[in-house]
């Protein structure tokens, strides 16, 4: 699998997803690849330290479609979404996966809808930061999907 900034570029979503999961039971973190597909996966187990095989096998883990293609072509759009993953989680400490899946899916919704009016990159980032807050005001979010 390659990495391109924070983006993950695989021919095969099924690399990441399990890259992702496995990534963030090693670091007992939450991970997020982001792309076409964003693949988010939960490794806290909710603080447990033992982990058993049926706690692996019923990891929470999600994908989330939307966005833009544009999304990719303004600068920093993957750092703002870092930016938007921590405050969501400063708000909701107790539950960082689902902290991190709204923002994610608040992001891309916002990216899609900036996408269907943006003539370009530079509309784009504009109009992006006018859905985002949009989006973040009336609860819009992409479609997620557990996996």
């Amino acid at each position: 699998m390659k990495m391109k900034g924070v983006d993950s570029e695989s021919s095969k979503l099924s690399d990441i997803i399990q890259v992702v999961k496995e990534l963030s039971i090693k670091s007992r973190s939450v991970v997020v690849a982001t792309g076409e597909v964003d693949v988010i996966a939960d490794g806290t187990f909710g603080g447990k330290i033992e982990l058993t095989e049926e706690d692996v096998k019923h990891q929470k883990a999600v994908m989330i479609k939307g966005g833009h293609e544009l999304m990719g072509r303004i600068t920093t759009s993957g750092c703002a979404l870092g930016s938007v993953i921590v405050g969501s989680v400063a708000a909701n400490p107790e539950e960082p996966f689902m902290a991190t899946v709204a923002a994610c899916a608040l992001y891309k919704k916002a990216g899609e809808l900036a996408g269907a009016k943006a003539s370009g990159p530079g509309s784009f980032e504009w109009m992006f930061l006018d859905e985002l807050d949009k989006c973040s005001r009336s609860g819009t979010f992409a479609e997620i999907s557990k996996l």
